[in-house]
């Protein structure tokens, strides 16, 4: 039986893919994996901070108040 590794990712670079990039991922994302992403004071964030606060998803997710933001989920 092969095991998914714990896996933690940082998004960055352009926010319009960052939910796009999440839902990509998730199906190798394993319970306790980290996302962490900057700048989510940007209106274009809105549709990601929407999609890991709500724990229908399966994430716990909190916000830093660091410059332009910082959003920690934790795959639950």
């Amino acid at each position: 039986m092969r095991t998914k590794s714990k896996v933690s990712l940082l998004l960055g670079g352009w926010k319009e893919l960052c939910l796009p990039v999440l839902r990509a991922l998730e199906p190798r994302l394993t319970l306790g994996a980290l996302v962490v992403v900057d700048d989510i004071d940007q209106d274009s964030m809105a549709g990601y901070l929407a999609y890991v606060r709500d724990p229908a998803n399966g994430y716990v997710s909190v916000a830093f108040s660091v410059e332009d933001g910082m959003e920690i989920s934790f795959r639950a």
